[in-house]
């Protein structure tokens, strides 16, 4: 038996490419917001609690 996929490729969206933000890159990310240092503590505090990512 043969499996053929007839299905066509899916095109490729002309817009970014996916990239997956996590906890290490919140330094990054919470200086570009314009988060003070207190903001960006509370941040990270609560990132290592729960599950980060966007």
């Amino acid at each position: 038996m043969t499996l053929v996929n007839d299905a066509a490729p899916a095109p490729q969206s002309p817009g970014r490419k996916f990239r997956a933000f996590t906890a290490k890159h919140l330094d990054e990310l919470t200086a570009r917001a314009g988060l003070s240092e207190q903001e960006r503590l509370e941040t990270r505090a609560v990132a290592t609690v729960l599950p980060f990512r966007t």
